[in-house]
């Protein structure tokens, strides 16, 4: 996920932001597990009411459980309102109870059935969403519906169990105006005429994927199929806007996933699902990595400066949807990982400055963003999951496996990072589970390097003298208050335009080095290959 300029704006006006306590949910999936969820919700172009009839299938494992879902109340100013709620124990009708059940305080109790196993309920509902789900007009003036889940929103228009940990399948039945298409997660399995003047579109997966990446996208598009790229069909759909010149500069935007799709299929493995479709859409994040349907903000579309953001995020398909952080706190799971593939994508395809040059970027807004926020990385202070969206869980995390590259070496590193996708493929992850993959490869212990740069608030500030007799002697001093240990390459240059790199290890607040300098000293440069996450303090 990218953020756009708009997010700000919402943060500061938004009341329906979620902290989570993951305790909650790990209870919860210790007495129930979501196995599906089928949505069919009917559209109103005149209105941005919806009418949503879900079926849930549950696996009920321990017993006197009763079953809670999260759905948004209706409050007047928007949210859901439930209308009944029917299960079925068996190949039989769905029975109607006439009580058993509440909704209230944003919570759907369901009727409590005294057993343990497979359980279906179907739930009737309808609301206009006060968010999950955005009802809008796209640029053009289009009436548009777009999912925008992330991170637990979901709630607001689906009930369902809204965290990553309880992942499921999903299918969508979707009643909209005939000028509309749909796109949602999975595979498209029909298109019929729904009375007069609506069309149904029904797509379903395969596979579980967390809430935050189930969506739909609902407006007039105008679809290219791009290619296959082995089994996997590729697509970009791009507003209807009748302007042939708009069309090619769109659609060749995200034709860019072409070649992206197969470098990280290289990379980590097979691509998870049979489609990948790139959508332009109406929401608030610049980028959203929906499992298979991605969706970008209008105005990115056409601009000519995609290549990037189509990279994060079809990076996160990999990291994210199918391998999925066990709760926010490890959210570098998720986005330090999209991050550091996407400047490695850049490096290989641009050279190694172009990488270099993110990466300095990068480290740039790490210490301009721990100037004012002392928190770590594995955050369990932030309460407002959005202010999670930040340069500690995006560029910090792109650092650190940076850092973990240079510290194992790239073969043990890849290897490491696919075997670590292919444990946690359509499961959840913590960074710990990580970290013991990574040791399995390295055959080293990796604690000090995960607790000081994920779990310490900070990053090493390293001021450098030095004075030259027969040799050359360097004085590095750290001033940030946690510690921190680590390799650091100081390149000496010399008068004579010469220069020699020369390798220290850095495992107190001061330590002093020689160094045979070999010719008449110019200056010195820490770090002159872009592999320490660090900031340097300077002599005035």
């Amino acid at each position: 996920m990218i953020k756009s300029l708009s997010l700000f704006f919402f943060i500061t006006i938004s009341s329906l932001v979620i902290s989570q306590s993951s305790a909650i949910y790990e209870q919860r999936l210790k007495n129930y597990d979501v196995l599906s969820y089928e949505f069919s919700i009917d559209l109103d172009k005149y209105s941005d009411t919806i009418h949503v009839e879900e079926i849930v299938h549950i696996n009920i494992k321990t017993k006197n459980t009763k079953v809670i879902l999260d759905l948004i109340n209706d409050n007047g100013k928007g949210g859901m309102e439930v209308s009944s709620v029917e299960y079925m124990d068996g190949p039989h009708e769905f029975i109607s109870p006439s009580s058993n059940w509440s909704h209230k305080n944003n919570i759907l109790t369901l009727p409590y059935v005294p057993k343990i196993g497979s359980l279906m309920y179907k739930i009737t509902y309808k609301g206009i969403p006060k968010d999950g789900l955005v009802i809008s007009k796209n640029k053009f003036g289009c009436r548009t519906y777009f999912g925008d889940n992330w991170p637990t929103r979901a709630r607001n228009w689906l009930a369902c169990v809204d965290h990553p940990l309880d992942k499921a399948k999903v299918s969508f039945n979707v009643y909209t105006d005939t000028v509309n298409q749909v796109i949602a997660n999975g595979i498209l399995t029909s298109v019929k005429m729904h009375g007069a003047d609506k069309i149904k579109y029904s797509y379903a997966t395969s596979y579980e994927i967390p809430t935050k990446v189930m969506v739909i996208g609902v407006a007039s598009f105008k679809v290219e199929n791009v290619a296959d790229v082995g089994n996997v069909s590729l697509s970009s759909w791009i507003y209807n806007c009748f302007s042939s010149e708009y069309d090619k500069k769109s659609f060749s935007d995200l034709k860019m996933s072409y070649e992206i799709l197969p470098y990280f299929i290289n990379k980590f493995g097979d691509y998870p699902y049979k489609k990948l479709a790139n959508v332009q859409s109406t929401t608030r994040f610049g980028g959203m990595e929906n499992a298979s349907s991605i969706f970008y903000d209008e105005n990115m579309v056409g601009s000519g400066k995609m290549e990037a953001l189509i990279a994060h995020e079809i990076a996160h398909q990999w990291f994210g949807n199918t391998a999925t952080e066990h709760d926010f706190t490890h959210l570098w799971l998720s986005e330090g990982f999209a991050t550091y593939f996407t400047d490695d994508y850049l490096g290989e395809k641009y050279g190694k400055n172009r990488m270099d040059t993110r990466l300095k970027n990068e480290r740039n807004r790490v210490i301009s963003f721990l100037k004012k926020n002392k928190l770590p990385v594995l955050d369990t202070i932030t309460s407002d999951l959005m202010n999670l969206l930040n340069p500690n869980s995006y560029q910090k995390g792109a650092w650190v496996l940076h850092m973990l590259r240079d510290k194992v070496g790239d073969s043990s590193f890849f290897r490491g990072v696919r075997t670590y996708y292919q444990t946690y493929k359509w499961r959840n992850a913590k960074t710990n589970d990580f970290k013991v993959i990574m040791e399995n490869e390295c055959d080293c212990s990796l604690d000090t390097f995960f607790n000081q740069w994920l779990k310490q608030s900070g990053l090493p500030i390293i001021q450098a003298t030095y004075a030259i007799e027969k040799h050359l002697y360097l004085t590095i001093k750290q001033h940030q208050k946690e510690d921190y240990n680590f390799p650091l390459t100081i390149r000496v240059y010399y008068k004579n335009g010469k220069y020699n790199d020369h390798d220290i290890f850095v495992d107190s607040k001061t330590k002093g080095y020689v160094i045979q300098a070999k010719g008449e000293v110019l200056k010195i440069e820490l770090d002159p290959n872009t592999k320490l996450l660090f900031e340097e303090r300077r002599l005035d």
